[in-house]
């Protein structure tokens, strides 16, 4: 396969490859006030392992932001914009090889969401005590409220 490179939307300095990687661009810099401009060649960005997969810190005009390389490449090759909840995975598993092959965008599958939430109760409750793990009654959790994330307890009177 030979490699093909395209740009990343949002981020005009960069691009991204089929085979993984991203690159910045080659391209004018200004330097010191007097130097006026000087050429700055691109070079392959540094990949950091986070998150069960590899990241790049890009920069646009807002500033620095870590993205997934995978989903990068999933936008730039196939021209899909991800939907809310939806997420690139790794066909064979392996995290180092993010070509557009081994690519697969999957939607999240809605009965592990109470499952999910039933967890992070359970690991919640085993931190903070004062966390209502399971509610006995109605009343209980009419008794309980949250703001951000501080658990409120009211007395009803």
């Amino acid at each position: 396969m030979t490699e093909e490179w395209k740009d990343i939307p949002s981020y005009p300095v960069y691009q991204v490859s089929n085979t993984g990687f991203v690159r910045s661009k080659d391209r004018m810099i200004k330097a010191h006030s007097k130097a006026g401009e000087r050429f700055l060649p691109g070079r392959i960005v540094l990949q950091k392992l986070g998150n069960n997969c590899y990241n790049v810190s890009l920069k646009n005009a807002e500033g620095y932001t870590s993205k997934s390389v995978r989903r990068l490449v999933w936008v730039a090759f196939c021209g899909d914009a991800i939907a809310n909840g939806a997420y690139v995975t790794n066909s064979d598993g392996d995290i180092h090889n993010n070509a557009i092959g081994n690519l697969e965008l999957k939607q999240p599958n809605p009965a592990n969401r109470a499952k999910t939430r039933r967890r992070r109760i359970k690991e919640r409750s085993a931190k903070d005590p004062e966390f209502p793990s399971v509610y006995s009654t109605i009343e209980d959790r009419v008794g309980c409220a949250r703001l951000g994330n501080q658990l409120l307890r009211m007395a009803w009177t």
